[in-house]
Parts: structure tokens; sequence; C-alpha cells
């Protein structure tokens, strides 16, 4: 039996609401020649028999069934499992326009170390609209003749691993899985382990991938993490985007490279409060965040960064931590006060 052309990796977890309408926006497109691979990761809801009838009504969809591990282990059983000459990866609460899988244009890839990227788009239930996330125009970039587009075109910023085509057995020769160890930016750890290995990066202008962004639902971009998780992320994302500017001879930009490393040593300070031994923590993090940064300026943060950015080369850590502390009570009482606002606007 011939391999499909792409295989199409889906993390399931208790997704009951969306994963009907994300798995019918495959059966649709135009480009017929995938396999999907739902990869339920211990739903205790009824994803897991939404899997299997799918499964059964289509012989090109594959049910797995596991323990619940992470959404890092269900992609990883998902790769391993996969046949396709190429992967890409949906989450189960999105979906995607018909033509999705047909505009990667994969007849003109030419190059077998090629990384293809779409635009994504957020839609908002209550509003009932779209924003664009990332956007792109049709083109197409020789990272060895032109490692500058890197920073130019900005191809740095963007390591969802959804809206993505990935080539199979680069994945598969260079043994790249997602991190299971973390739960906090384990897909850009991946992308970038990835991007290391590619000559080439395509972008397409069609923006078929439609993510879902609920408020009221709880993601890991909302849940708060360890502060040693973060710090550990922090050093792993610096490591592997400065390896990949190492082979391109490309000096380091903190503005386009202020959110892997740096942005997560500070979210570390504020997620040192829930520690048992908090000034302790807050202390290692404002260390390592100086050590990577180095005193310099970093442009592009939010209002709340710029202060730690500004504080943390002004004064020693003790009132830091205090003054930091205080800006989090407050922070926290206006995005608990805009949070109820919102579910009052868009109650039905």
């Amino acid at each position: 039996m011939k391999n499909p052309l792409i295989s199409i990796v889906i993390p399931v977890y208790n997704a009951e609401l969306y994963l009907c309408k994300c798995i019918d926006s495959i059966i649709s497109q135009t480009l017929d020649d995938w396999e999907l691979l739902l990869v339920d990761d211990g739903s205790v809801d009824a994803s897991y028999s939404i899997c299997n009838e799918y499964a059964e009504k289509d012989t090109r969809i594959k049910a797995f069934h596991k323990k619940n591990g992470g959404v890092s282990s269900a992609r990883n059983l998902g790769i391993l499992n996969a046949q396709g000459k190429y992967i890409t990866f949906i989450d189960s609460d999105d979906w995607v326009s018909s033509t999705y899988l047909a505009d990667f244009d994969i007849e003109n890839i030419c190059s077998d170390r090629a990384l293809v990227l779409q635009g994504i788009r957020q839609y908002n239930p209550y509003k009932d609209e779209y924003n664009d996330m990332f956007s792109y125009n049709d083109a197409s970039f020789d990272l060895q003749e032109n490692p500058e587009d890197l920073y130019d075109k900005k191809l740095l910023i963007n390591g969802c691993p959804v809206a993505k085509l990935f080539v199979s057995h680069i994945i598969k020769a260079e043994n790249l899985l997602f991190n299971e160890k973390v739960s906090l930016n384990e897909d850009h750890l991946f992308f970038f382990d990835y991007l290391y290995h590619v000559d080439t990066v395509i972008t397409k202008k069609a923006s078929n991938y439609s993510y879902l962004y609920d408020f009221q639902v709880p993601s890991l971009t909302k849940k708060r993490h360890p502060a040693e998780e973060s710090i550990i992320v922090a050093k792993a994302l610096y490591k592997s985007v400065n390896k990949i500017l190492a082979k391109y001879s490309l000096g380091v930009d903190l503005s386009q490279l202020r959110g892997f490393g740096p942005y997560q040593l500070i979210r570390a300070s504020v997620d040192c409060y829930a520690h048992k031994y908090s000034y302790r923590t807050f202390v290692k993090v404002v260390g390592e965040y100086k050590e990577m940064v180095k005193g310099e300026t970093i442009a592009g943060y939010d209002l709340y960064s710029k202060a730690f950015v500004y504080f943390v080369n002004k004064i020693s850590p003790a009132p830091l931590f205090v003054i930091q502390y205080m800006c989090r009570c407050i922070s926290n009482t206006i995005l608990r006060s805009k949070f109820y606002i919102k579910r009052l606007m868009f109650r039905k």
C-alpha cells in the first residue's frame, strides 16, 4: 500500500465540543492524499468515542489512545506513527479551510530540507470575527544564500507547530521530538530544532488555519508555570536560537529574540511568588536574566516587562521583589476585572 503524501497529527484531550468540526474540515480537503492520526491523550469525555467513530468510517483516519501525558507526548506518538512524506500539526479545537493542504503547493517545493508556513487567523467566538495572528506573502528564502532573511522576514517569530509543513525524513533522521519534560514553549523548541536542519523556508499568502481563542477556556498560554521550569525553558530557547544564528554567522538581535529566553525569565520572576522560597528563587531569576541580556536594551516589550527591564539594572533584588509583588497584585486585579466585564458583555 502506497504511503500517504501528508500525515496530519492531531493531539486530542477532552475536545468533544470542537473535535468533529476539526476532523470534518480535514475530510473536506481538496487534496485527498493524506492520513490523519488522532492521538487521544487520555480524554475523559466523548473524544475517545469520536476518534474511534471517524476511524471506523474512513480508512485514512487512525485513532490512538494513550495514558494522559501532555500535548508533547501526544504529538510525539503521532510523529512516530506517521507514514507521510510530510507532516503537519493541527490542534483539536481549531479547523482549516478546504484548501489548507493544497495551498502548501507541495509539487513546487524545490528542496528536500524545507519548511513551509501558512498564515493563521484567530477566531473570537464572542464577536464572531477573525483577526490575523500571522500573515505572509508568497515567497521562498534560501537560508544558505541569504541567512539575514531569518531576521529581515521575521521567520523566527512564529514558533507555533500548526499551519506549517515539515519534511518527515528530517524529523526522523535527526530524531526531532517535542520535549515532554516541559509544558511551556515546547512547540518553539521543536520549531527551532527543525529550523536548524533546513536550508529553505517557503511562506504562503494563504491563511487557511483558524485558531480558536476562547478567553473563558483555560489553556497552557494562560497557565502559571514553576519558575524553575521557566528558567530551564529560557536557557533551552536561547541555546537553540543561538545555535541557528551561529550556523549562519548572524549576530544576536535581542529586539527580535526577546521572546526566546529573556521574556521567559521575566515571566519566571512573576511566577516566583507562588514558590515556598519565593525570594530565593526571584534572586536566581534576576541573576539568570542579567547573565543572558548583559545590560543590552530590549525594545518591544509590554509595559510590565519594560518596568522589570528598567528596574533590574537600577536597584537591588530586594526592593525590586517588593515593587514587582505590588505590581503583580494590581495587574491581577485589572485582569480579573477585564475577564468578568467580558463575560458580562458576551453572555448570551
